[in-house]
């Protein structure tokens, strides 16, 4: 067993690892919703609620442990197992809806691409320096990179937006997934915490009498 002082700060450190992974998906989310980073439209639309969504949960997390280890209260902790708990959902969820796109990057794209306005392919087109989707006459925009002339020097976007899949979703659905192993670190510290509380109700220890201890002797009478 662990000293109580290094179980404080190991539990103190697993505390600012959730804390810092909770900032982490909210800044992801923030940024990839505003759409300042190159291929954010190219992300599920709930994939970014999702992301800010299971920050602020993991961050509440973190704040909860926080709060259990100045004040170890049970409903404290207990609240923070379920936080835990409901984080690992919506992570999991994140990380597989991801993961689909990415394992079938052709279907998600072509739906993607046919399924919304000129207004979402003329941003891609402009941001991939491309035209069309699988070729120039496929679906394009008229733009500073597919004008309205016979001559088309630019290329179709189905190349770059499906190396862009290949190359970001990966990335994003394993670090979505190996992050979990921080909520299992979250949960183990929670129950550890738990563990330490000191029972309720301390079992009934007798009183041993104090050597050289003399009953009164109303009490050695009635005792005979």
């Amino acid at each position: 067993m662990y000293p109580p002082r290094l179980s404080k700060y190991l539990l103190m450190l697993t505390t600012c690892l959730v804390a810092g992974l909770g900032i982490a998906f909210m800044v992801v989310a923030i940024i990839g919703g505003t759409n300042n980073f190159k291929g954010a439209n190219l992300f599920p639309p709930s994939a970014f609620l999702l992301a800010g969504v299971l920050g602020a949960t993991i961050f509440i997390t973190a704040m909860l442990g926080f709060a259990a280890m100045v004040y170890p209260r049970r409903l404290i902790i207990y609240t923070s197992i379920f936080t835990i708990l409901t984080a690992s959902i919506l992570q999991t969820v994140a990380g597989i809806l991801i993961h689909r796109a990415e394992a079938n990057p052709f279907g998600y794209l072509w739906d993607r691409w046919h399924s919304n306005d000129e207004n979402y392919r003329a941003y891609l087109q402009d941001e991939f320096t491309c035209c069309g989707y699988a070729s120039v006459f496929d679906g394009p925009v008229i733009s500073s990179h597919c004008p309205n002339y016979g001559f088309l020097p630019a290329s179709p976007c189905f190349y770059s937006l499906t190396n862009f899949i290949d190359n970001h979703f990966y990335q994003a659905h394993r670090f979505v997934f190996s992050t979990l192993c921080i909520d299992f670190m979250a949960l183990i510290s929670a129950i550890a915490m738990l563990c330490m509380l000191a029972p309720r109700h301390p079992p009934f220890q007798a009183v041993q009498p104090v050597k050289g201890y003399q009953e009164p002797l109303q009490e050695r009478i009635l005792s005979v």
